[in-house]
């Protein structure tokens, strides 16, 4: 059974969650959690750190997307810090790169800059 550790932390009002492992059909349940809370609030603003999550399966790709909708029908905003090569890919083969907002870094998601 694959694993994914998920932390939930407040910085600015931005609730940052950070994932480390693998996530897929089987891990996705701890992060879809911490994202349904982070945008069950009135404009939600969410940064997804994803730096140390070594793969991502469609199950993963179908979360982030829900997470990003979510937040946007809630008036805020979700953002993807961190992605590594392969979901970076993922991201540009199914051209989700397009609707999500991924930034290299926590910092750059908090500002919304260098995107």
């Amino acid at each position: 059974m694959s694993e994914l550790a998920v932390d939930v932390a407040e910085r600015d009002d931005v609730v940052i969650i950070t994932a480390s492992g693998v996530l897929d059909l089987g891990s996705a349940a701890g992060l879809r959690a911490a994202l349904d809370a982070a945008v069950a609030h009135d404009r939600p603003r969410v940064v997804v750190a994803l730096d140390a999550v070594t793969f991502v399966d469609s199950t993963g790709l179908a979360l982030l997307v829900t997470g990003d909708r979510c937040a946007r029908d809630g008036g805020g905003w979700m953002r993807i810090a961190g992605p590594g090569a392969q979901l970076r890919r993922m991201l540009d083969i199914t051209n989700l790169d397009r609707r999500l907002a991924v930034y290299d870094d926590v910092a750059a998601a908090v500002q919304g800059s260098g995107q």
